[in-house]
């Protein structure tokens, strides 16, 4: 039997108008589907037209949905903040769980506030964070 490499994408993007949650729906309801067919798990969150998504599954279908995303007209500014082989999904369970933002607390301690105004965001200690907060968001559902 071959052995299977994960592999885990955390991406952060912008939408170039707000989306209502209606819009957002149904982008998930498309995504899950796909997703489930690719054997692909994760979690959106979604906040002041800023997406955070984790998506982790075979190496090969990952990489190739983190570029669809990366040309996808719904999506500007999208930015890599994690892309790494891991032994085992941390979402496994979801073709895609998804969450709304509207806390404007855990907004700025994140720093989405203003997370496009610099280029130099994306540190280790942000990626933790951003880890951390997909993962509460999946351990509350």
């Amino acid at each position: 039997m071959q052995r299977v490499n994960l592999k885990q994408i955390i991406y952060i993007s912008e939408t170039p108008t707000p989306l209502s949650l209606p819009e957002v729906e149904a982008i998930l309801e498309v995504s899950r589907k796909n997703n489930r067919h690719d054997g692909i798990s994760g979690m959106l969150l979604y906040a002041d037209n800023v997406f955070i998504q984790v998506i982790e599954g075979e190496e090969s279908l990952v990489t190739a949905l983190y570029q669809k995303v990366s040309k996808d007209p719904r999506h500007t500014a999208v930015t890599l903040v994690s892309d790494q082989a891991i032994k085992q999904r941390s979402f496994r369970n979801w073709s895609m769980g998804f969450s709304q933002i509207s806390d404007p607390e855990i907004l700025a301690e994140l720093g989405l506030n203003d997370f496009f105004s610099g280029s130099e965001w994306v540190n280790s200690s942000r990626c933790d964070k951003i880890q951390e907060l997909l993962k509460t968001f999946y351990n509350q559902q």
